[in-house]
């Protein structure tokens, strides 16, 4: 019984790390591509500027 639950905590916390670096990963994925496309909207209005 001791072994099911040690394997079920192991379990648990590996499938919580990898939920957490999902979360992770995505979070900085969509703050990159927000701030790839403010630059870009910046570029194209300084063109529009000249």
């Amino acid at each position: 019984m001791a072994e099911l639950l040690l394997v079920l905590i192991l379990i648990s916390a590996i499938g919580g790390a990898v939920i957490y670096g999902v979360c992770w990963a995505a979070y900085w994925m969509t703050y990159g591509a927000t701030w790839l496309v403010y630059r870009a909207a910046l570029a194209i209005e300084r063109r529009v500027d000249r």
